[in-house]
C-alpha cells in the first residue's frame, strides 16, 4: 500500500490529538470518581499556598467550633439546672411565708418538703454534660455536692462541696478567653442549703426566729441564684455569637477550598461527553482514511 507523506503527517497529528483527548477523558473520569480535580500541588502552583493556608484555617476553625458547641451545651445545661434551683428557692420562700403567717402552719409537712427540696438542689448541682460535672470547678470528674447526714444550718460550702476552687475557662478563639464563674460552693447555694436546713430545724422546733432567719436566707439565696443564672446566660450568648461567626467562616473556607480542589461534576461530565464524541469522530475518520485505495488518491 502506498502512503503519501502528507497523509502520514496528518495521521500522526491526528493520533497525537486522539491520545491527548483519551488522556483528558481518563483524568476527567478520575476527577468525577474521586470528587477532586487536583491530585498534585504541581498542578496548581499559583494557588498551592492559598489551599494549604485554607486547609489549616479549616482545621483550626473546626476545632474551636466543636469546643464552643460543647461549651454551649454545658452552659445550656447549667442554665436549666439554675432555673430549677430558682424554682426551689421560690417554693421555699412561699412555704416559709405560709408557715409564718398561717395559724395552722405548724401542721404543714414542712420538714418533708424541705428535705425533698434539699435533695433537689443537690441533684441539680450534680448535673453533668458530656460526662463532666458542671458545678465542681476544674474537677469535672468529681461530684461537687455530697450532703452530710444532718441538716445544714450554716452557709458553709465546706459542709457539702467536693470540687476545687478554680473556675473553668475556655478559649473561644486564639485570643478570646471566657471563664465559667459558677461553682457549687458559691455563697448563693450555701445560703440556700442553710435556709433549707434552718427551715427543717425551725419547723421541728417550732422556732419562729429560726424560720424568719430561714426566710431571710431564702430571699438572699434567690437573689444570688438569679444573678448567677444571668451570668451564665450572658456567657452563653457570647459563646453562641462567636460560634455563629465560626460557622459562617467554615462555609466560606470550605467554598474557597472546594473552588480550588473539588470537581465541578456537571462541567466535568459535559467536557467528558464532548471529548468522547471527538474520539469517536476521530476513529471514524481514521477508519475512512485507512480504507482509501491508490485509485481514490488519484481521482
Amino acid at each position: 500500500m502506498t502512503t503519501r507523506i502528507g497523509d502520514l503527517s496528518h495521521q500522526t497529528r491526528l493520533a497525537d490529538v486522539m491520545g491527548s483527548t483519551r488522556s483528558r477523558v481518563r483524568d476527567l473520569e478520575t476527577d468525577v470518581a474521586t470528587g477532586k480535580q487536583v491530585r498534585r500541588y504541581a498542578e496548581i502552583p499559583q494557588e498551592t499556598a492559598l489551599l494549604l493556608r485554607t486547609r489549616d484555617q479549616i482545621a483550626t476553625n473546626g476545632n474551636f467550633l466543636a469546643q464552643n458547641e460543647r461549651l454551649n451545651d454545658e452552659l445550656q445545661a447549667m442554665d436549666g439546672a439554675l432555673g430549677s434551683i430558682v424554682s426551689v428557692a421560690e417554693r421555699l420562700r412561699t412555704l416559709l411565708v405560709q408557715r409564718l403567717n398561717d395559724p395552722s402552719g405548724d401542721d404543714m409537712p414542712l420538714g418533708i418538703e424541705s428535705a425533698t427540696l434539699t435533695e433537689e438542689v443537690a441533684a441539680q448541682l450534680n448535673a453533668t454534660s458530656h460526662d463532666r460535672y458542671l458545678f465542681s470547678g476544674t474537677s469535672t470528674d468529681t461530684k461537687p455536692v455530697i450532703l452530710p447526714a444532718g441538716p445544714i444550718t450554716t452557709a458553709d460550702p465546706g459542709l457539702y462541696y467536693q470540687g476545687d476552687d478554680l473556675n473553668r475557662s475556655g478559649w473561644l478563639e486564639r485570643d478570646v478567653k471566657v471563664d465559667v464563674l459558677v461553682r457549687a460552693d458559691d455563697p448563693a447555694f450555701a445560703d440556700l442549703f442553710a435556709a433549707l436546713g434552718m427551715t427543717l430545724t425551725g419547723h421541728q422546733a417550732n422556732s419562729r426566729p429560726m424560720l424568719e432567719n430561714a426566710l431571710a436566707k431564702a430571699d438572699q439565696a434567690l437573689a444570688g441564684v438569679i444573678e448567677l443564672r444571668s451570668t451564665v446566660g450572658a456567657t452563653a450568648a457570647r459563646v453562641q455569637d462567636v460560634a455563629e461567626v465560626q460557622r459562617s467562616a467554615a462555609l466560606y473556607l470550605d467554598e474557597t477550598r472546594g473552588r480550588i480542589e473539588d470537581t465541578d461534576t456537571s462541567a466535568a461530565m459535559t467536557r467528558m461527553a464532548q471529548d468522547k464524541v471527538a474520539i469517536e469522530a476521530s476513529y471514524l475518520i481514521v477508519s475512512q482514511i485507512s480504507n482509501l485505495s491508490l485509485a481514490d488518491y488519484l481521482r
